[in-house]
């Protein structure tokens, strides 16, 4: 998202209030091919389903390499000639509980800043809802069940992330044998092997510093190939 884009946004702060009530129309949940899933929404959605990670992306999921940051992206693959949510039925999410924190959230979208990391909400413009019922940012978060230990795994997702970039722009210089070879490597660190019967937490820290260590190493060796 560019500069322009960003001001365009109607950012919230934790005491701002706005106006929304679900009224359960679906709306959210057609037309919709940009529900991407972090490895967080995996786990808590196979937990639930009481299937495993690599299940719920095979039935449910779209894998693909994404355009700005050459890694790969999991998003809910819609069905039908609405482009409708597998998840939802009679026009109601059947896996309520454990939603994707990006639909958890709506009708307000979020975004991190790229020096700092922070997370910033903004509240996206939308014609559907009950305008009757007001929140603030933090008890509209804390009813989605944003708590801090998943804004904790978010945190230390988009570090994993964030340790992948550079990395992802060496393999970008491989054949397409090589290139291949490493994403379907990189997409398993990111999103599967996952157990879902323990906590999520200290498995994606573990996973990120891992990545971390290796990414480093990796740039190194790409840079002293460049030098000499």
């Amino acid at each position: 998202m560019n500069e322009f884009d960003l001001k365009q946004l109607n950012f919230i702060g934790e005491n701002d209030s706005f106006s929304f009530g679900c009224t359960c129309c679906g709306a959210c949940c057609r037309h919709r091919e940009d529900i991407l899933l972090s490895a967080y929404d995996l786990w808590r959605i196979a937990g639930y389903l009481h299937k495993s990670i690599e299940e719920i992306v095979d039935v449910y999921c779209r894998v693909y390499i994404g355009n700005s940051s050459h890694l790969p992206v999991v998003n809910i693959e819609p069905k039908g000639m609405h482009a409708t949510c597998p998840f939802l039925i009679r026009n109601k999410c059947t896996i309520h509980i454990v939603k994707p924190q990006v639909c958890a959230i709506f009708p307000l979208g979020r975004i991190s800043t790229e020096d700092t990391g922070e997370t910033k909400y903004f509240l996206q413009s939308i014609d559907c809802g009950d305008k009757t019922q007001t929140y603030t940012l933090k008890k509209w978060l804390a009813k989605s069940g944003i708590t801090e230990d998943s804004h904790e795994c978010l945190s230390h997702w988009r570090k994993l992330l964030n340790s992948l970039f550079e990395v992802a722009k060496i393999i970008n210089d491989f054949s397409d044998t090589g290139k291949k070879a490493c994403y379907n490597a990189i997409f398993s660190a990111m999103y599967l092997g996952y157990v879902i019967e323990k906590p999520f937490l200290p498995q994606i820290k573990e996973r990120q510093k891992t990545m971390a260590d290796l990414s480093k190493k990796l740039c190194e060796m790409a840079k002293y190939r460049t030098d000499s």
